[in-house]
């Protein structure tokens, strides 16, 4: 039996998820260019401004530069859904690197995960130990408590020579 047009939907293939991110990528490329035509049209028009001079057409830049903006005006539904964090938008702010907040985030993850691996190893060596001591104080107790918890061999005492 084939499955459900419903479940094909669900699970698109990998030809499926190339496509979807060949179009993201698209979509991306055309907005940075109306970004970078736009940042061109205002670099001229300034220096048309600046440096003006009565034969110069500023009346047509202008009117270019009025079209680019409603182009651009237009592309911000393709990326409506994209959601960009206000600390890169600080970031940003401030002059630096966007990327160097990624890799802010992922060095702070990083340091947090080691963090977080140390208390677990720590947590894990005192139950042992826990284990080890309370089965040397109360070993009827605890030979009870292994054979509820289907763990018939005592825990052995962790090495100190670490």
């Amino acid at each position: 039996e084939s499955p459900s047009p419903a479940v094909a939907m669900a699970t698109p293939s990998s030809s499926d998820q190339q496509q979807q991110q060949q179009q993201q990528q698209d979509r991306f490329q055309q907005l940075q260019d109306e970004l970078c035509a736009l940042i061109e049209n205002c670099w001229e028009a300034g220096i048309m401004v600046c440096n003006y001079q009565p034969h110069v057409n500023l009346q047509h830049k202008m009117d270019f530069l009025v079209n680019r903006l409603n182009s651009l005006d237009r592309a911000k539904a393709q990326v409506a859904d994209v959601q960009v964090p206000l600390a890169v938008l600080k970031y940003i702010d401030e002059g630096r690197n966007p990327h160097l907040y990624t890799r802010h985030c992922l060095e702070t993850a990083l340091q947090r995960n080691e963090e977080v691996k140390g208390k677990i190893e720590n947590v894990s060596r005192f139950r042992t130990l826990l284990l080890a001591e309370l089965s040397q104080a109360f070993e009827q107790d605890m030979s009870r408590y292994r054979s509820l918890r289907a763990d018939p061999t005592p825990p052995l005492p962790p090495r100190t020579d670490e």
